[in-house]
């Protein structure tokens, strides 16, 4: 009996220290080597929980799935996911002000795809492709001076260089 009972002790706190069990830290609490995050003067990649300002999940140092990031006024900056430490899917962005910034996709921590950016005052600023994380294919450009989304101008990219523009 005394003998499981020591068992059953040890295995409970080899569980508690098992990095299986989320711990939950700040970005602060981490540091960054060779591509991996690691809690500060330890030398296990980081697995647990980022809260804060920054906040997601860490697996084997790299971040993986959904991540929030907010301005110090407590404001939504950026959601999205991670996919093995790199941007992968839908993103969106948000100004200061809680306006929608950007919305895109990526792909292996490439802009892939369809991307809008508006101004602040929630007006469009430009709409267009990219692919491979380059502009490629149209990209039309809004008013910037009055912000009011008045479309004046169209690009044509090709693997990221510029081709036509019309006006």
């Amino acid at each position: 009996m005394k003998h499981t009972a020591t068992l059953l002790t040890v295995l409970f706190m080899s569980l508690l220290s098992s990095p299986s069990w989320s711990e939950t830290v700040t970005m602060d609490d981490l540091v960054q080597r060779g591509g991996l995050y690691y809690e500060k003067f330890m030398d296990v990649p980081f697995t647990g929980e980022v809260s804060g300002e920054v906040t997601g999940k860490i697996k084997d140092g790299t971040k993986e799935g959904y991540w929030r990031k907010y301005y110090d006024n407590g404001q939504l900056r950026s959601k999205g996911n991670f996919l093995k430490g790199t941007e992968d899917g839908p993103w969106e962005g948000y100004h200061r002000n809680g306006e929608l910034w950007y919305k895109g996709y990526y792909k292996q921590g490439k802009a892939d795809g369809f991307w809008e950016q508006y101004f602040d005052n929630g007006a469009k600023m430009n709409a267009g492709y990219y692919a491979n994380g380059v502009l490629h294919g149209i990209m039309k450009i809004f008013d910037s001076e009055t912000g009011n989304g008045t479309l004046v101008a169209t690009e044509v990219y090709n693997h990221g260089l510029l081709v036509k523009r019309d006006p």
